[in-house]
Parts: C-alpha cells; structure tokens; sequence
C-alpha cells in the first residue's frame, strides 16, 4: 500500500516531467524552425546531409517526447484515480525514458551548435542562423 506523500510525490514527479519535456519539446520546435530558415540556398552536398541528418534526430526526438508525454499522462491518471496503487505504476522506467530523451535532447542540440560554428567559418551567409537562435536553450 501506498501512503498519501509518496502518492502525492508521484504526483508531483509526473507533473514536473511533462514541465521538462514540454520545454524540451519546445527547444526542438525553435532548432528545428531555425534549420528551416538556415536551409534554403545551401548547395553543398555535406552541408545538405547535415540538414537532412538534424532534421530527422528533430522528428525522431518529437516522437519521443509526445510518447513518454502520453506516457506520463497515463501515470498520473492512474496515480490521481487509484491513490493506494502506487507500486503498480512503472514510474523508474518512465525516468529513465525521461533522462534518456532529455540527454538525446542535449546531444542533439550541442551537435546543430558545432555545425553551425563548422559553418560560419566557412561561409559568413551562415551567420543568418546564429541571428534566429540562441544556443543558450539546450544546455
């Protein structure tokens, strides 16, 4: 049986999840926009890849996201309904859902920060990106 506070701390834990991936999921809409508005007129064949690389890690982690969101929302449905069956809900394995995605999150955004300083070495029209997003939301 489960007592009231560690219900309630499910709760909470649940609650501040969807929080997090919201944000996160936010963060991705903002680096995906960005990529957008970065991609027309590129032509080199490596820069395209990258593109087409970052905007499928984008989709890939949005699924995710709205997955363990859903998830999430279950827990808390049933933790809200059944307060005493607490034990039942796999709340350690929807954590380390969580902490995977968020670090998947992370790479994703440190790995879009290198190629756009590869770029802008390269190529000052890059600089049009660096002016729409600030790097600053994955950290």
């Amino acid at each position: 049986m489960v007592t009231a506070s560690q219900n309630e701390s499910i709760i909470e834990v649940c609650r501040h999840w969807q929080e997090q991936l919201a944000l996160y999921r936010e963060k991705l809409d903002k680096l995906k926009t960005a990529l957008y508005l970065f991609a027309p007129g590129k032509t080199d064949n490596t820069v395209l890849t990258k593109i087409e690389h970052f905007y499928n890690q984008f989709h890939i982690q949005i699924i995710n996201i709205d997955d363990l969101k859903h998830e999430i929302r279950n827990n808390l449905h049933e933790a809200e309904k059944y307060p005493n069956i607490g034990h039942r809900i796999p709340h350690h394995y929807t954590k380390e859902k969580v902490d995977f995605t968020t670090c998947c999150t992370r790479y994703i955004g440190a790995g879009v920060q290198t190629f756009h300083t590869n770029l802008i070495s390269l190529s000052p029209s890059a600089i049009v990106f660096t002016d729409r997003i600030t790097y600053k939301y994955i950290s």
